[in-house]
């Protein structure tokens, strides 16, 4: 049985549930989910159906459950794009094809990724805070490209490159005569424009290594 908690992997057994108390925090301040809302960011997420009916008894843990497993995805691969090469523009470059490729395949699990409308109180502060550990995860990649940046803004730079990947894919859902490639290159330009500022030796060219 697949494991729908965070991380890659199986498990022998059912996840232990959450605790009565965070259950109720789920329940409270959030507008009710229905059934078939969750079927869906299950499927998206890797999660069987059966699983999800069977291990969790709170909608809104579930649909919480289910994006923790998108984003565990997500920043898998983002990691092994940017550990898949040295150049900084080409990590850029690799980084955007992941999450391109995402939007690309199958929109909705895209969609799971950056939240879904309407959903307020505890919920979407828990949804909220899945995306800053993402953003976490790109930040810990500045870290690496620019150890000696000023840590303020490093967080800001990840925010920042969090927010116009979102943006830029929500454009391309309207305008997918542009390849995913042009896509990538498109975002790749932008974020190193400004992302180069992060170390004092690096080029101004895009794609060139800092001598």
């Amino acid at each position: 049985m697949r494991c729908p908690n965070r991380g890659p992997g199986f498990c022998e057994s059912p996840p232990a549930p959450e605790p009565k108390t965070c259950r109720s925090r789920l329940r409270r301040g959030s507008r009710p989910l229905r059934g078939a809302e969750l079927v869906a960011p299950a499927g998206r997420a890797e999660v069987s159906r059966p699983t999800v009916y069977n291990l969790y008894d709170n909608k809104g843990s579930i649909y919480l459950a289910c994006v923790r497993r998108a984003r565990a995805i997500l920043e898998k691969e983002l990691a092994e794009a940017a550990l898949s090469t040295t150049d900084p523009y080409e990590q850029l470059l690799r980084g955007g094809d992941v999450h391109f490729k995402i939007l690309e395949q199958d929109p909705g699990r895209w969609q799971l990724l950056f939240g879904k409308p309407g959903l307020t109180g505890d919920l979407a502060d828990e949804l909220a805070a899945e995306r800053f550990h993402t953003v976490e995860a790109i930040a810990a990649l500045l870290r690496n490209y620019a150890p000696d940046a000023e840590p303020t803004r490093i967080s800001a730079y990840a925010n920042l490159i969090s927010g116009a990947a979102e943006q830029l894919g929500r454009w391309w859902l309207y305008n997918r005569h542009v390849s995913r490639d042009t896509m990538s290159r498109y975002q790749a330009d932008f974020l190193w424009s400004g992302g180069r500022e992060l170390r004092d030796d690096a080029p101004a060219q895009n794609g060139a290594r800092p001598s």
